[in-house]
């Protein structure tokens, strides 16, 4: 199992993080890889942000944040200005072109993506 965790499903780094994964969505499969797509959004703008889409990915709305917890992800505001220097401005652009339907950001907009590939999920 891949496990992403991301900010929300509004933020446009984090839609062009989606796209890109997949469009490997293929290999994944091919190797029987399920792939987890944490955002501390809602259930109701995961919702909104999933219709008329289809994504191998499976996405999971967690705005308690037990598994960001849980995994030691947190925000950082240092580290969100480093990437506006690295290209960050750029995959906002690109991310924002991707969006089908616009979604409000509701979680941190300061939260560092991060991931972990793992055999078993920890139990919750």
């Amino acid at each position: 199992m891949l496990l992403k965790f991301q900010r929300n499903v509004g933020c446009p780094i984090c839609n062009l993080e989606l796209h890109d994964t997949e469009e490997q969505s293929a290999y994944f499969k091919s190797k029987n890889l399920v792939v987890l797509f944490e955002y501390e959004s809602t259930a109701a703008n995961l919702k909104m942000y999933l219709e008329g889409q289809n994504f191998y990915s499976v996405m999971l709305p967690n705005p308690g944040l037990k598994l960001y917890n849980l995994y030691g992800t947190e925000p950082s505001t240092g580290k969100l200005l480093k990437g506006l220097f690295h290209g960050a401005i750029e995959k906002m652009k690109k991310g924002k072109a991707l969006f089908e339907n616009k979604i409000d950001q509701d979680g941190n907009k300061n939260r560092i993506g991060a991931c972990s590939l793992s055999m078993k999920m920890a139990s919750l």
